[in-house]
């Protein structure tokens, strides 16, 4: 506990973020190739004057405090680009498949009365159709496939979603789009709630994905996360953007400084 006058901003930022470093320096690195995201002069009720690019095979980390605009961003680019190809608005452009993680995975994510299978495939029925109709065979083969891909811990893929741990239920998640072959993943939150193990899968995950040339925008709150998995973070500030690093400047000082940035 602290008088107002006796902190510092340095004290401050160290006190809410620490100066500890991420875990996984390999993941900072400069990617060169083309944008697969281009968003140039944003401007909604909520954020001003927004740019920000993505390459191909990068991962870039949104952060801020809470409030600051960080999931209305996300919300924005892709409600803006009708989820595919480019955008409606001139401020946002994108080249390549789009697919969006929610953050808030029990409303939006999952349907709770399902089970692993049909999670994973309702957004990919075309995919599992023969003649028009949905064959229960090409359900199986596929559904076992991404069971093993992501390395579920359940019975199988007709496990209820209400009787899987946090990790596991975000790990539908993620399959049910991935199967979807994106180009370009929005993510919110990718490990909110979920225990230690399941977030290494996920982390591994991510870092495959990019490696092999998919573009990942992902707003986090977890600080550690964001400074170990982000190849360049931007940080937004009463949905302004107040600070943009790359490689060794993503530290959680540098990123909480500029979160409390006016």
């Amino acid at each position: 506990e602290f008088l107002a006058e006796e902190v510092s901003v340095s004290d401050l930022v160290n006190i809410m973020g620490g100066s500890a470093k991420g875990g996984q320096e390999d993941r900072k690195k400069d990617v060169v190739g083309e944008d697969s995201v281009q968003i140039q002069n944003l401007n909604t009720e909520e954020l001003h004057n927004i740019n920000i690019h993505v390459k191909k095979g990068e991962i870039v980390g949104i952060s801020g405090l809470v409030g600051s605009g960080q999931t209305s961003l996300l919300n924005e680019i892709y409600d803006s680009m009708g989820h595919k190809g480019k955008n409606r608005k001139g401020a946002v452009n994108t080249y390549g498949r789009i697919a969006y993680v929610s953050g808030d995975r029990a409303n939006e994510g999952v349907f709770s009365l399902w089970n692993i299978r049909d999670n994973i495939l309702i957004a990919n029925l075309d995919q599992v159709k023969s003649r028009g109709f949905l064959d229960a065979k090409k359900e199986k083969k596929i559904a076992e496939e991404w069971y093993e891909k992501l390395k579920f811990r359940a019975e199988g893929i007709t496990s209820k979603i209400t009787s899987l741990s946090g990790g596991n239920q975000q790990k539908v998640v993620l399959g049910k789009w991935l199967l979807a072959k994106p180009e370009i993943l929005f993510v919110d939150e990718p490990t909110k709630g979920i225990d230690v193990g399941a977030k290494a899968e996920i982390y591994k995950l991510m870092n495959e994905l990019a490696q092999s040339g998919m573009s990942i925008v992902m707003v986090s709150s977890d600080m550690p996360e964001l400074v170990s998995m982000s190849d360049r973070c931007v940080v937004l500030s009463n949905g302004r953007m107040t600070g943009e690093f790359t490689g060794s400047e993503i530290t959680q000082e540098n990123v909480m400084r500029a979160a409390i940035a006016q």
